[in-house]
């Protein structure tokens, strides 16, 4: 079949993953499923690495002491999810950055930080001749004006950001495939979805990491910083 037989074909067709998606989302708000199509569904391409996640979490529900030996795999739709985002953060990591951007990125930084630093210096200097009418003398007043023209810049570009502790970025990409994960577990049964080192979830990330950076991590590593996000998470 041709590719535009095949289109005319599918168009109009729902893909059963986006159905089933929907219809969860219909079900936690207390709204009908939708009906099945009436011309049955979309012919769907899974994402190449959903073998791959289905085996991960084969192997890390399986070898579990405290429950049943049987593997828990989850529906297709939670199982390429997580197949996709795996795919997306693996382009994203061989992206190179163009230099001119994190040029511009560091110099914007700086500027927002030079702005903030001027502002704060000038109301420093300019609040006690304030006080003491000194506001009128033409020197003075031309300083004021350069204050206000400072604050409108930066009104404009924002305020820098604050320079604490960066997150990494295999951090990033552990809390989200656990945002992933957690469901598609909760959605066999699990009850009780752990964050130890030798729980489903940080074996499966542990993985998944690995096939997306090549770096193979401790699971208490992995399972230390998820607990730390999930005590910041509960605390706010």
């Amino acid at each position: 079949m041709s590719n535009s037989r095949r289109a005319s074909k599918e168009e109009g067709r729902p893909y059963r993953a986006l159905r089933q998606f929907n219809n969860r989302k219909r079900e936690r708000w207390g709204e009908p499923p939708l009906p099945e199509p009436e011309h049955g569904y979309a012919e769907e391409v899974r994402p190449k690495d959903a073998q791959l996640v289905e085996e991960w979490f084969r192997a890390a529900t399986s070898r579990q002491p405290h429950r049943k030996r049987k593997a828990i795999i989850p529906a297709s739709d939670h199982i390429d999810r997580i197949a996709k985002l795996v795919r997306d953060w693996r382009e994203l990591r061989v992206r190179s950055p163009h230099p001119a951007t994190t040029i511009r990125a560091r110099e914007y930084q700086q500027l927002r930080l030079t702005i903030a630093q001027t502002s704060a210096t000038l109301d420093m200097v300019l609040k006690p001749l304030e006080a003491a009418d000194a506001i009128n003398d033409p020197f003075i007043g031309k300083i004021v004006e350069y204050r206000e023209h400072t604050k409108l810049i930066a009104q404009h570009i924002g305020p820098p950001r604050k320079q604490g502790p960066q997150r990494r970025a295999w951090q990033v990409i552990a809390r989200a495939l656990a945002e992933r994960i957690r469901p598609a577990l909760a959605s066999m049964g699990v009850k009780r979805i752990g964050d130890n080192a030798d729980s489903p979830l940080v074996e499966i990330i542990v993985r998944a990491l690995e096939s997306i950076d090549g770096v193979s991590r401790e699971p208490a590593t992995v399972s230390a910083f998820l607990r730390r996000h999930s005590d910041k998470s509960r605390s706010q």
